[in-house]
């Protein structure tokens, strides 16, 4: 016998777990329901004890369900009832037309009589079966985006593929020096992006409309490119590609021309060359394997071809301004040399002119002298604009000073004032022009008795030259305009013609800056300063 404390105290323990505790002997009658068990039922232990748990549970005496308590009755061994296969073994309503999830677990208790009673241990595992749904639905979804993932994640490889491709392709188009160049590279990209094996390019003649020429072709047998080395524009599938420029895929060997189909290729792709709105040339791909053209791939090679088409007619412009420009050279060279034959000639006589006659005879000479000698200037600043913009080397350490004493040897040095010492600046040779406009300018416009300065200011990482003159000056109005290119000002004015605008042009090109101010501040009629700045280069050993 259990000492009634003991048995209290058991009780007590029994009805205080959370846990549904059910005793059956083994004819099924109930010995122990703890209060869980009560409340989740609503059914007393004082109701229930002692009677069948058939009467009020009728699964539990199921035959599925006793085969198995046999097993506990007679040999103790533990049975466990999981919530996937046995939901709910005595059933609780939560409402919402949902029941308890239940995992049981029946444990064999000693009778004392070489039986066993069923100890019953009911656990409520509705949040957790429903967590482990939440899981399942989130792994799930996961998995689908996982997939749907790896799906785009293909497509953009596959897109940024196609991408560096065009990316190739406009580079390739924009830094070709020619056209057959061009399109040979471009073709060989687009063959690659396909996975083909061959292919050619055509473009239209200007001259004749109606004739295409194959400047390019890749992975195409010789005997075949010389007998389409010339295509004239007859078959509805040529005109349709160029002259309607319209693509054309081919999937079906059959479809393919009995030339094609003779060279054992499969599938076809012809895509006109389109540049504004023109048809300029088409280009077509060959494989032997089989292809499906999908809507993607037909949109890129169409964008290829509109940017074949561009870039070819963008080369063949830059390939004739290159040509004009060269035979317009020629013409100036050839201008120039005559021209300054003739004015040397023109010069000499004029000379003599001066010299030998007098009076007003002697005046007309030296007018003719001078419309002489500003011709000769005219043709010196064309050919220095001309050296501007094709020398383009680079800029070297030099001595400013020296350049500006040499520049003024070419003048009455009585009449200018240059500083001493070295000054280094980073220029190129064009640098003595400047000097040459700006003295030549003082000289010529600031009257007989004008007189010029140049000085020097070190400004750290520049340096500021200013050439000054006690001449007419430049009025404040003139002042922002004397740079410009055909600007002259009044004939009263210090710096006219193209001399001050290629003296900007230079000083720009050597990374400074000028302007025009009054050699006294606020009297302009005291003379010009011209001041601008360079960059200062690196003094040599000793100085």
């Amino acid at each position: 016998m259990i000492p009634i404390k003991e048995a209290w105290d058991r009780d007590m323990l029994l009805n205080a777990v959370p846990v549904g505790i059910l005793v059956l002997r083994s004819d099924m009658t109930v010995l122990f329901w703890n209060n869980t068990l009560a409340g989740w039922t609503g059914i007393s232990s004082e109701t229930i004890a002692g009677r069948q748990i058939g009467e009020f549970f009728p699964d539990l005496v199921s035959p599925k369900i006793t085969m198995r308590l046999c097993a506990v009755f007679e040999q103790g061994v533990p049975a466990i009832f999981s919530s996937q296969l046995h939901q709910y073994m005595i059933p609780v309503p939560l409402g919402n037309g949902r029941m308890q999830n239940q995992k049981t677990t029946v444990t064999a208790l000693p009778s004392g009589e070489g039986h066993y009673h069923a100890l019953f241990s009911i656990e409520d595992v509705t949040d957790l079966v429903n967590q482990v749904k939440a899981y399942r639905g989130m792994r799930d979804q996961v998995l689908e985006e996982m997939t749907c993932r790896l799906q785009g994640e293909e497509e953009i490889r596959q897109k940024n593929n196609e991408l560096s491709i065009l990316h190739q392709i406009t580079q390739v188009a924009t830094s070709s020096a020619s056209v057959d160049e061009l399109v040979t590279l471009v073709l060989g990209k687009v063959i690659s992006l396909l996975g083909f094996e061959g292919g050619g390019v055509c473009l239209i003649r200007q001259d004749q409309q109606n004739t295409a020429d194959l400047i390019a072709s890749q992975g195409l047998p010789p005997e075949f490119v010389e007998v389409v080395r010339t295509i004239t524009i007859t078959s509805p599938q040529v005109r349709q590609v160029l002259i309607e420029g319209s693509s054309l895929f081919f999937k079906d060997q059959h479809q393919l021309s009995p030339i094609f189909q003779a060279l054992g290729f499969k599938v076809a792709a012809s895509i006109p060359l389109i540049a504004d709105d023109r048809v300029v040339g088409g280009m077509n791909v060959v494989s032997s394997q089989v292809h499906q053209f999908d809507d993607d791939e037909r949109g890129i090679l169409e964008s290829i071809g509109r940017e074949i088409g561009a870039a070819v007619v963008k080369t063949e412009l830059q390939q004739q301004v290159q040509s004009t420009c060269t035979r317009a050279n020629l013409y100036l060279d050839i201008v120039t040399h005559d021209v300054n034959n003739a004015i040397t000639a023109t010069m000499m006589y004029a000379t003599l002119l001066t010299e030998t006659l007098d009076g007003e005879d002697q005046d007309i000479a030296e007018r003719l002298l001078v419309g002489v000698e500003k011709s000769g200037e005219i043709i010196r600043n064309v050919s220095t604009i001309r050296r501007i913009h094709e020398n383009h080397t680079p800029l070297q350490n030099t001595d400013l000073v020296r350049v500006i004493r040499s520049e003024a040897e070419h003048f009455d040095e009585t009449r200018i004032a240059v500083p001493s010492g070295e000054v280094m600046v980073m220029v190129d040779d064009l640098v003595a022009e400047i000097f040459t406009n700006l003295i030549g300018n003082s000289l010529k416009y600031g009257g007989p008795s004008v007189r010029v300065q140049v000085r020097i200011r070190d400004l750290r990482e520049m340096v500021e030259i200013s050439v000054e003159d006690d001449g007419p000056g430049i009025p404040d109005s003139q002042k922002e305009m004397v740079f410009n290119r055909f600007s002259r000002g009044d004939q009263d004015c210090s710096g006219k013609g193209l001399g001050l605008f290629i003296t900007r042009s230079l000083v720009e090109r050597y990374g400074g800056t000028i302007q025009v101010e009054d050699r006294i501040p606020g009297d302009p009629g005291k003379g010009a300063a011209i001041r601008f700045t360079l960059m200062k280069g690196s003094p040599t050993k000793g100085n």
